[in-house]
């Protein structure tokens, strides 16, 4: 974390197969020095694998433009 940064949000996201790009599924309202918790429920509407990671944005003070600051590692799920 940076001492400058001051607003986080904790965002969900997903990606199908294990390659591409990442998709937000869900995101916490966020806060000052809180970047909240989510809980939500997914669908897969693939077979194969599925998988999941926690995502960090941070804002600086006086800046309303987020960045990604750390994603957790990777979780992955085997739909059949």
């Amino acid at each position: 974390m940076n001492d400058s940064d001051l607003f986080q949000r904790f965002c969900v996201q997903e990606r199908q197969g294990g390659h591409g790009s990442w998709r937000t599924v869900k995101c916490a309202h966020g806060a000052v020095w809180d970047g909240g918790s989510v809980d939500t429920w997914v669908k897969a509407k693939h077979r194969g694998r599925l998988q999941f990671r926690g995502a960090l944005y941070e804002a600086d003070w006086g800046s309303n433009k987020l960045h990604l600051q750390m994603v957790t590692p990777t979780e992955t799920v085997r739909v059949r």
